[in-house]
């Protein structure tokens, strides 16, 4: 969550793909993300609408800044292993 910071002072961001990512099993993290990043106009191919920037605002408002969401136990998928390296001169 805290990379996502990082994108914050690109103006010109517009468009951001999260789906596939960890992240996007917590709930409301489309809120946190339109949130911190008010530039953008599509999250995950889906233009975000008037009604998600209030929510937004609404929720940054009631803590004074953009919070992150409680994450609970998220799995991440697992690495795949790399070929052997006789298995790769095969």
């Amino acid at each position: 969550m805290s990379e996502l910071v990082k994108l914050k002072p690109i103006a010109s961001l517009r468009t951001l793909t999260i789906h596939g990512n960890p992240i996007d099993t917590i709930p409301g993290f489309r809120l946190y993300i339109i949130g911190l990043l008010p530039q953008l106009q599509k999250l995950d191919t889906v233009l975000i609408s008037k009604k998600e920037r209030d929510n937004s605002n609404v929720w940054i408002n009631s803590f004074g800044h953009v919070k992150f969401p409680k994450v609970k136990n998220i799995t991440l998928p697992p690495e795949k292993e790399k070929p052997k390296q006789s298995e790769q001169n095969e």
